[in-house]
Protein backbone atom coordinates (compact mmCIF):
# COMPACT_ATOMS: atom_id res chain seq x y z
CA UNK A 1 0.00 0.00 0.00
CA UNK A 2 1.41 3.37 -0.99
CA UNK A 3 0.41 6.32 1.12
CA UNK A 4 0.43 9.79 -0.44
CA UNK A 5 -0.65 12.41 2.10
CA UNK A 6 -0.30 15.32 -0.30
CA UNK A 7 -1.77 16.00 -3.68
CA UNK A 8 -3.84 18.29 -5.81
CA UNK A 9 -6.95 16.56 -4.49
CA UNK A 10 -6.51 18.54 -1.29
CA UNK A 11 -7.08 21.92 -2.94
CA UNK A 12 -10.34 23.59 -1.95
CA UNK A 13 -13.07 23.17 -4.56
CA UNK A 14 -14.50 26.58 -3.79
CA UNK A 15 -12.95 29.68 -2.30
CA UNK A 16 -14.36 32.66 -0.45
CA UNK A 17 -14.45 35.83 -2.54
CA UNK A 18 -11.60 38.34 -2.46
CA UNK A 19 -13.24 40.72 0.00
CA UNK A 20 -14.11 37.91 2.41
CA UNK A 21 -10.52 36.66 2.34
CA UNK A 22 -9.15 40.15 2.94
CA UNK A 23 -11.59 40.77 5.78
CA UNK A 24 -10.68 37.49 7.46
CA UNK A 25 -7.02 38.51 7.26
CA UNK A 26 -7.78 41.76 9.07
CA UNK A 27 -7.79 44.02 5.98
CA UNK A 28 -4.03 44.31 5.55
CA UNK A 29 -2.72 47.27 3.54
CA UNK A 30 -2.38 46.80 -0.23
CA UNK A 31 1.40 47.20 0.15
CA UNK A 32 1.58 44.22 2.53
CA UNK A 33 -0.64 42.06 0.32
CA UNK A 34 1.36 43.00 -2.77
CA UNK A 35 4.60 42.03 -1.07
CA UNK A 36 3.17 38.74 0.21
CA UNK A 37 1.78 37.80 -3.22
CA UNK A 38 4.73 39.06 -5.25
CA UNK A 39 2.55 41.60 -7.06
CA UNK A 40 2.62 45.33 -7.53
CA UNK A 41 0.67 47.45 -5.09
CA UNK A 42 -1.32 48.81 -8.03
CA UNK A 43 -2.44 45.28 -8.98
CA UNK A 44 -3.71 44.65 -5.46
CA UNK A 45 -5.51 48.00 -5.47
CA UNK A 46 -7.19 46.97 -8.72
CA UNK A 47 -8.31 43.70 -7.09
CA UNK A 48 -9.80 45.76 -4.26
CA UNK A 49 -11.64 48.03 -6.72
CA UNK A 50 -12.99 45.08 -8.70
CA UNK A 51 -13.82 43.14 -5.55
CA UNK A 52 -12.27 40.04 -7.08
CA UNK A 53 -8.90 38.59 -7.95
CA UNK A 54 -7.58 35.64 -9.97
CA UNK A 55 -8.12 32.25 -8.35
CA UNK A 56 -4.38 31.82 -7.81
CA UNK A 57 -4.23 34.99 -5.66
CA UNK A 58 -7.28 33.92 -3.67
CA UNK A 59 -5.84 30.44 -3.26
CA UNK A 60 -2.55 31.84 -1.96
CA UNK A 61 -4.38 33.93 0.66
CA UNK A 62 -6.89 31.19 1.50
CA UNK A 63 -4.26 29.17 3.40
CA UNK A 64 -3.70 32.12 5.74
CA UNK A 65 -7.40 32.47 6.64
CA UNK A 66 -9.17 30.59 9.41
CA UNK A 67 -10.75 28.29 6.79
CA UNK A 68 -7.44 27.42 5.19
CA UNK A 69 -5.71 26.85 8.52
CA UNK A 70 -8.63 24.70 9.63
CA UNK A 71 -8.38 22.61 6.48
CA UNK A 72 -4.63 22.15 6.95
CA UNK A 73 -5.04 21.21 10.63
CA UNK A 74 -7.86 18.77 9.85
CA UNK A 75 -5.82 17.14 7.11
CA UNK A 76 -2.82 16.86 9.45
CA UNK A 77 -4.94 15.06 12.07
CA UNK A 78 -6.39 12.75 9.42
CA UNK A 79 -2.93 12.02 7.98
CA UNK A 80 -1.54 11.25 11.44
CA UNK A 81 -4.46 8.94 12.18
CA UNK A 82 -4.02 7.13 8.87
CA UNK A 83 -0.26 6.80 9.40
CA UNK A 84 -0.78 5.41 12.92
CA UNK A 85 -3.30 2.91 11.61
CA UNK A 86 -0.91 1.87 8.85
CA UNK A 87 1.94 1.46 11.36
CA UNK A 88 -0.29 -0.61 13.66
CA UNK A 89 -1.33 -2.84 10.76
CA UNK A 90 2.31 -3.38 9.80
CA UNK A 91 3.21 -4.17 13.41
CA UNK A 92 0.36 -6.71 13.58
CA UNK A 93 1.51 -8.28 10.32
CA UNK A 94 5.09 -8.47 11.65
CA UNK A 95 3.88 -10.18 14.84
CA UNK A 96 1.91 -12.73 12.78
CA UNK A 97 4.93 -13.35 10.54
CA UNK A 98 7.21 -13.88 13.56
CA UNK A 99 4.71 -16.31 15.10
CA UNK A 100 4.45 -18.23 11.82
CA UNK A 101 8.25 -18.35 11.49
CA UNK A 102 8.58 -19.68 15.05
CA UNK A 103 5.95 -22.35 14.30
CA UNK A 104 7.76 -23.43 11.11
CA UNK A 105 11.10 -23.60 12.92
CA UNK A 106 9.54 -25.72 15.70
CA UNK A 107 8.04 -28.08 13.09
CA UNK A 108 11.35 -28.30 11.25
CA UNK A 109 13.17 -29.08 14.49
CA UNK A 110 10.70 -31.82 15.47
CA UNK A 111 10.83 -33.47 12.02
CA UNK A 112 14.64 -33.86 11.86
CA UNK A 113 15.91 -37.35 12.75
CA UNK A 114 17.61 -37.63 16.13
CA UNK A 115 20.98 -38.54 14.53
CA UNK A 116 20.87 -35.32 12.47
CA UNK A 117 20.03 -33.25 15.54
CA UNK A 118 23.15 -34.41 17.28
CA UNK A 119 25.42 -33.89 14.26
CA UNK A 120 23.75 -30.75 12.85
CA UNK A 121 23.89 -28.65 16.01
Amino acid sequence: MKWHPYGLGHLPATLPDWQTLITDLGVPPARVLAQALGLSERTVQRYHQLGRAPRVACLALFWMTRWGRSQVNTQAVNDASLAAGYANALEHELDRTRAELARVLRLNHSVQPSSCRANCS
